[in-house]
């Protein structure tokens, strides 16, 4: 009888059991046969360092099931253990002489460590902890208290080297912490111990998952999982993950197969020749390591890792469960049927058909549902259709196809001939074609290999060709956007300046290259970029270099041009993904996923593809730049951009600060850079600007003010003050200087915003940022040989406000500059003197502060002042200037000339006198003629407002409401200017600010009308009870000329007695005349008409 595979090929004893660290630790065969791979030595290494130079005690090893992690623990716990026996044997397996700082982390002497190990399950971690203690040490806690100080105690004992606790499941006591009644905070007790005690201590838990992940798995609330996190922080997370080689390694030890049965390692060989092409970080000894698998195919063994790690596949030993299983189709079933020398091994369609039996109803229950079940509808079609090779051939191609992104693995062609050796190629690629026509697998071009069809008519292949043949001529700026190309920092340039800048790259065509240039608009911190000609050669490329420096973008930008070696590559593989984009758009993929996911596929691949050519090109190309070839050492395009930022911003300033040595600002920045603005403002001449403390704005003031020099102490002066920056290696001042070299310049304003262009250009390049700062500086600085203006009109004195707006719209400022000849000066001088005859002794000591004087006065006006058309046309005229006056040095300088006529300062000067005099006394000289008319029509002396008071009060509340109110503010005058002010406002409700000649009139026709009803009143106070003040007379007679006379006046009751005495005497004189009585009565009449006539003229 025929031996079979199962009776000479065997599955090591040790893989097929499951490690539990609690019972297997006094086990002295429990790690034999164990090998400790790379990524197992690099997580102690990485331990080891950590306890080593930190105090850190406290770890969570997290991985997959399966991947070791718990009999790592084991040979841990046995390396240090008290067994001297079992550590030899376990620091060999460790192989820790050659884990760096092992042995200081863990010092082992004849004692050994105390280990504690424990198995995660659904009851309290302390107790469990607390039970082991007792069981292994005799120790007894009767609290979790207690136990973690039993256990410091331990730590600190001289009775062992150290005490390392071991919780392998973990996750089962925090699923359980909450219904257990232990409190999570117990492991952050537990950590916080380990490296509190001066003894060594240890802390390891393992984990198939992060703490968050189990506390979203209970569904826990928000409070809580952020408690969790918190206790996780006590922790440092090493990941337990083995590599795709590392799980290759591991089934090899697993398996003990004769040699002299094993087929020779070609397949093997061939099988990683393909991968290497996909996955170049292959080693060389996977091809050993995959033919040591056997009899497992090669592409079997490199399926199972990825599969064990699929949300189907995670049990706690998937792939080693699996090459013992006696499941159908499993790895031992096809040992006891096949014969021993048949040299035949377990290919991908014996995994199919395990997975098919066994973990199909997982797989559907899994993200891998969707594929996995068009792989199985076109089986069922292909089975019914062709022969048992094409259903072989479609379930290599499928289980390949559904696992191909953990494995690196391909299903093209020279793969699939490794799983059928016996089989010609020719009759593979024959079955190939006819799966593709019968619509199950496609080719995919962008990866050389097959997949399963999932179902879709768009012809992709058609779509391609057809938009590379609508754009012969290479779309730059679309191939540059496709390529993800990332910025090149001038590192060097930002550490020596402060300033971040970058260089973009771009795919480009000698024949669009000027056009694009042309058309380049850099993003923020852009000042260039490599571009990479990709149908040109070394030898034209110094002429066009040339060509694109003598276009002015080239002024303002770096354009570095390079020819890559691999161009034709890059030029297909550029407009492949071009062409891919635009297939992308195609409105017929909107209902097809299919064939959308299909082109998004591809164009993913290409993409890396094209990233990966422009990589190597980027290492291995020379530039060219202004028609000169420049090395770049190393590859290294970082410093070639340092030494182009060095050039194009030769100027810039070197200022260090985050905060605003950027255009983008954070919130905090913007307010920071705000703060000392304002500060700029209010407190220049006090050291630091009065900024107490050390607030965000004291750092920006010291790097960006007071290190510049731009905020000094006055020589001789306890004051400070803003002036030009210091020439040193800051090298602000060339900015500086070319701003306002800029305003002085021009005879017009300049818009701030101008400025800022100036800065952000070569070879100046300030962020903005930073500009508010420095113009708010040069302004304030520059007083003297600067004007501000907003929105055309002069701003003397710069607010808070002033700064916000500035910060929202820099347009609407602008700056003159200031030219003061000695004729200039001589007129300021005598402008001064004048104003100061008018306003007192003031520092007017420049042509801003002459201006501001002026307009101090004139604003300083009573508003009638402003308006009244009652002044000579000079004062009107130079009163109409100032008032509109936007700029103080026109004013100055050329409109009062043209105001006055004149051609002599000393003759300017007068008749700026003679203005400034009629303006300022125009006011006395209304209220002289308003006082004068008021008394007259009320009767009174200028100082008898007393008894003008005690008439009102009189007849207070007597008359109509106007006439009342009227009363009211003579009851209330005083004689003052405001109160007289008041009464005639109130006449015409109109305050005396907003007074023009037509309400003065007015006020004075009203005045005469209300003073008429005030009288009339008075006459008739005895009618409301009042004491009557004064009488009331009417005199009627006819006269010569034909009219009757007729008048009516009224007097004071108390000028009644002299009136009575002088009656008396006219009455006398006439009776002692010798007149009859009609000539006396006539004479009588006559004196009434001359009375009257009188009155009329005077």
């Amino acid at each position: 009888m025929t031996d079979k595979l199962s009776d000479v090929v065997k599955i090591s004893p040790y893989y097929q059991r499951s490690v539990l660290i609690n019972s297997d630790l006094d086990s002295s065969d429990a790690i034999s046969g164990y090998v400790c791979h790379e990524t197992a030595k690099k997580l102690l290494e990485s331990m080891a360092t950590q306890i080593t130079h930190s105090n850190q005690r406290a770890f969570t090893w997290t991985g997959p099931f399966g991947t070791g992690k718990s009999i790592l623990s084991l040979a841990l716990a046995s390396a240090i253990g008290s067994c001297e026996k079992q550590r030899v044997d376990a620091c060999n397996r460790l192989e820790t002489q050659d884990i760096k700082e092992f042995d200081n982390a863990f010092p082992v002497t004849d004692k050994g460590w105390l280990v504690l190990p424990i198995v995660g399950t659904n009851a309290s971690a302390s107790k469990v902890l607390s039970e082991t203690l007792n069981k292994i040490t005799g120790v007894q806690s009767s609290s979790s208290r207690e136990l973690l100080q039993n256990l410091s105690d331990l730590s600190d004992s001289s009775k062992y080297d150290g005490v390392l606790i071991v919780i392998d499941e973990m996750g089962k006591f925090l699923e359980s912490s909450e219904s257990a009644g232990d409190d999570i905070f117990f492991f952050q007790e537990l950590a916080e111990l380990s490296s509190r005690v001066t003894g060594n201590c240890v802390l390891i838990g393992i984990l198939h998952q992060a703490f968050k992940q189990y506390a979203r798995t209970q569904k826990l609330a928000e409070k809580t999982q952020n408690d969790w996190a918190k206790v996780q922080g006590r922790f440092v997370d090493l990941p337990f993950v083995t590599s795709a080689d590392e799980v290759v390694k591991l089934i090899g030890n697993a398996i003990h197969a004769p040699v002299e049965i094993q087929p020779e390692g070609l397949l093997s060989e061939l099988v990683c020749k393909e991968l290497n092409k996909r996955r170049p970080a292959v080693s060389d000894s996977l091809a050993e390591a995959l033919s040591s698998c056997w009899p497992l195919h090669p592409i079997t063994t490199l399926l199972l890792g990825p599969v064990s790690k699929r949300q189907f596949g995670q049990n706690e030993r998937s792939i080693f469960g699996f090459l013992g299983s006696l499941e159908p189709y499993g790895f031992q079933e096809f040992l006891r049927v096949t014969e021993a020398t048949s040299q035949h091994s377990y290919t991908p369609e014996h995994y199919w058909d395990y997975l098919k039996a066994n973990v199909e109803p997982a797989i559907i229950s899994s993200l891998d549902s969707h594929r996995w079940s068009i792989a199985v509808e076109a089986l069922e079609r292909v089975e019914a259709k062709g022969e048992h090779f094409h259903a072989s051939l479609l379930k290599s191609i499928a289980i390949i196809d559904l696992f191909k992104n953990g494995s690196g693995l391909a299903a093209d062609n020279t793969l699939l001939y490794t799983i059928y050796p016996d089989v010609k190629p020719s009759k593979i690629d024959s079955a190939l074609s006819e799966l593709s026509s019968w619509k199950v697998i496609v080719y995919r071009k962008f990866n050389s290999a097959w997949s399963i069809f999932e179902g879709s008519d768009f012809d992709i292949e058609a779509a391609i060709t057809q938009e590379i043949k609508n754009a012969p001529s290479l779309e730059a700026k679309k191939a540059s956007e496709m390529a993800r190309f990332y910025p090149i920092i001038a590192k060097r340039h930002l550490y020596q300046t402060g300033t971040s800048r970058w260089m973009g790259m771009a795919i480009c065509d000698s024949n669009s290259l000027i056009q694009y240039i042309k058309n380049y608009k850099p993003s923020s911190g852009e000042f260039g970029q490599f571009i990479f000609l990709i149908d040109s050669d070394n030898k034209s490329l110094a002429k066009l270099s040339c060509k694109v420096s003598e276009l002015k973008e080239s002024k303002e930008f770096i354009f570095a041009l390079g020819v890559p070696d691999r161009r034709k590559e890059i030029l297909e593989l550029s407009r492949e993904v071009i062409a891919l984009g635009e297939v992308n758009k195609r409105p017929e993929l909107a209902g097809d996923p299919v064939a959308r996911k299909e082109v998004e596929s591809r164009l993913s691949a290409v993409r890396n593809s094209l990233e990966t050519e422009l990589s190597h090109a980027t290492e291995n190309t020379t530039w060219v730049h202004e028609g000169k070839a420049i090395k770049n050492g190393e590859g290294n395009l970082s410093k070639l951009a340092s030494t182009f930022a060095d050039t194009l911003y030769s100027n810039t300033p070197r200022i260090h600060s985050e905060l605003v040595n950027r255009d983008n600002l954070s919130t905090s920045s913007v307010k920071a850079r705000k703060d000392l603005m304002y500060r700029m403002l209010s407190s220049e001449q006090q050291e630091s600007l009065s900024i107490d403390g050390f607030p965000a704005e004291k750092g920006l003031y010291l790097t960006c003010l007071l290190a510049t020099g731009i905020h000094k102490r006055e020589p001789s002066s306890e004051f400070w003050c803003l002036s030009e920056p210091n020439a040193d290696d800051r090298n602000l001042l060339p900015a500086w200087n070319a701003a306002i070299e800029m305003v002085t310049n021009k005879s017009n304003s300049v818009s701030c915003d101008d400025i800022y262009k100036l800065w952000a250009a070569p070879p100046y390049g300030i962020k903005s940022g930073l500009m508010p700062i420095l113009l708010w500086a040069l302004i304030l600085s520059n007083k003297d040989k600067l004007a501000l203006y907003k929105e055309g009109y002069y701003l003397p004195d710069p607010t808070d406000l002033d700064i916000d707006v500035s910060l929202q719209n820099i347009s609407k400022f602008e700056l003159k500059g200031i030219e003061l000849t000695e004729e200039r000066l001589e007129l300021l001088n005598a402008i001064t003197d004048v104003i100061q005859e008018f306003i007192g002794a003031h520092p007017l000591n420049d042509a801003l502060s002459v201006a501001k004087g002026l307009v101090r006065i004139v604003y300083g006006l009573p508003g009638w002042v402003k308006k009244t058309r009652k002044l000579s046309l000079k004062t009107m005229r130079f009163r109409d200037c100032i008032l509109q006056a936007s700029d103080p040095h026109k004013v100055l300088f050329h409109e009062l000339q043209g105001i006055f006529k004149t051609s002599t300062v000393d003759e300017l000067v007068e008749a700026l006198r003679d203005s400034l005099s009629e303006l300022t006394t125009m006011h006395h000289k209304l209220m002289a003629e308003l006082l004068d008319l008021l008394c007259g029509q009320l009767n009174i002396k200028h100082n008898e407002f007393d008894k003008l008071r005690t008439r009102a009060l009189n007849v207070k509340d007597t008359g109509k409401p106007l006439v009342n109110a009227f009363i009211n503010r003579l009851v209330e005058n005083d004689g003052s200017n405001k109160a007289i002010l008041e009464i005639y406002g109130q006449l015409i409700a109109k305050s005396s600010d907003d007074w023009n000649d037509y309400d003065v009139q007015e006020a004075k026709n009203k005045l005469a009308v209300m003073s008429r009803e005030f009288r009339e009143l008075e006459v008739i106070a005895s009618v409301n009870k009042r004491d009557s003040s004064r009488e009331a007379l009417a005199i009627v007679y006819g006269s010569s000329s034909d009219r009757d006379f007729v008048t009516r006046f009224d007097v004071f009751a108390e000028e009644a007695p002299k009136c009575r005495e002088l009656s008396d005497e006219f009455v006398k004189t006439l009776s002692g005349s010798e007149l009859s009585k009609d000539a006396q009565l006539a004479v009588l009449a006559q004196a009434l008409e001359a009375l009257k006539a009188g009155d009329n003229h005077g």
